[in-house]
């Protein structure tokens, strides 16, 4: 994406290189040209790593906010996302439950709304258990609902799931977030609900998919 607002940035770069020459009567040299196109690149590399760098510190945040509200309970639970797994796109979509607390969490589901129809299906529920500082990965399918309330998935790899369904969020002007619950049961038998948000930002580079705890389990 580092391309396109190179892009963006030469064509602006160029009209304002040809009215300034139209107005000012004077010609434009390859030197005031080479300036103007090297200038472009570096603003452009300069505002994507501005923007990664925002974006990491969001996740960074969202993730030190998730353990402190989780850090004196248990079980707990919580999303995380692994590119590097979702890399893998034919064995994982990336993303995770993480059990955070000290004892083990049982029947754990996870929901999802549907948002214009749109949605994922969540495969091989419930877990049975994860324990402490464990983690599980999840299956899961980007899809649409049909008129008949039949999910119809998307093809494709698991590690393209999540991409797929903010790809075609974003098409119907939705926001890049994506809203899951966690259900699950301690070793007593109490229940727990960690609400979650999964969002994606991106930047002239790439796209950065994280995990965001709403609020501590209640």
């Amino acid at each position: 994406m580092l391309a396109r607002g190179v892009a963006v940035l030469s064509g602006a770069t160029s009209i304002g290189l040809q009215l300034w020459g139209l107005y000012s009567g004077k010609p434009i040299t390859r030197p005031i040209y080479l300036f103007a196109i090297w200038a472009a690149f570096s603003v452009s590399a300069f505002l994507a790593w501005l923007q990664e760098h925002r974006n990491i510190e969001m996740e960074r945040n969202a993730k030190e906010k998730a353990e402190k509200a989780l850090a004196d309970t248990s079980p707990r639970l919580f999303l995380e996302f692994s590119k590097e797994h979702a890399n893998d796109f034919t064995m994982y979509s990336g993303l995770f439950v993480r059990n955070s607390g000290v004892k083990p969490a049982f029947k754990i589901e996870l929901s999802a709304p549907k948002i214009n129809g749109l949605g994922l299906a969540f495969e091989k529920m419930p877990i049975e258990r994860i324990d402490p500082a464990k983690r599980i990965f999840v299956d899961l399918r980007c899809g649409h609902e049909d008129k008949d309330r039949i999910f119809r998935p998307t093809g494709g790899g698991l590690g393209v799931q999540l991409d797929a369904l903010f790809d075609r969020l974003s098409d119907d002007g939705k926001d890049e977030s994506y809203p899951i619950d966690i259900k699950y049961r301690g070793y007593d038998g109490n229940e727990f609900l960690t609400p979650c948000v999964i969002n994606r930002t991106s930047n002239f580079v790439e796209n950065r998919i994280w995990c965001e705890l709403i609020h501590a389990p209640r």
